[in-house]
């Protein structure tokens, strides 16, 4: 393979990862999918919390809400928690 097909394949590869990275930031994804995102992220979070048995660390706990992009759906949750709770 040449130098100029393998600079080519980069640049396509490069294009793909931003174009597939523009897609799951949050503002291009609609009601549903961030819905479905919320709904995902809490499932996940009390699956993980449930799982952890005697390793009772906040470091473990603190990785548990901050990994990926949970900290945005932690944070939605709790702009519904304050909404409801000012009802």
């Amino acid at each position: 393979m040449s130098t100029t097909a393998k600079t080519e394949l980069n640049e396509k590869a490069t294009e793909l990862l931003k174009e597939k990275k523009d897609q799951e930031n949050i503002i291009n994804l609609s009601l549903k999918d961030i819905y479905y995102n919320l709904i995902h992220t809490i499932y996940d979070i009390l699956n993980e919390v449930l799982d952890i048995g005697n390793n009772r660390d906040i470091n473990t706990y603190l990785n548990i809400f901050f990994k990926k992009d949970r900290m945005i759906y932690i944070g939605i949750i709790c702009i519904i928690v304050a909404i409801i709770i000012n009802l």
